[in-house]
């Protein structure tokens, strides 16, 4: 629940506005493959590593990358993706 998320570091100011905000401005376009289709919403910094639950930390990513990711940074996905 959010007293769980609020313990972990996750910030409860991102809005329903600005997550549809970020969904258009990728073209509902997965942050690390280009795939469209459904979207998670995905913490660039993971909220277990100290990521925040706020605009600048959230991305769309397709259910494979996001969950293929588990606890890496979107730099050591990216990485990981080039190898």
């Amino acid at each position: 629940g959010t007293k769980k998320a609020r313990k972990r570091g996750a910030d409860p100011r991102l809005t329903p506005a600005q997550w549809q905000a970020i969904y258009e401005a990728h073209e509902g376009r997965c942050y690390y493959c280009g795939t469209d289709g459904p979207m998670h919403m995905e913490h660039m910094i993971p909220l277990s590593r100290g990521g925040t639950h706020t605009a600048d930390n959230v991305v769309p990513a397709c259910p494979t990358c996001n969950l293929s990711k588990h606890t890496l940074t979107a730099d050591e996905f990216r990485e990981r993706m080039a190898s």
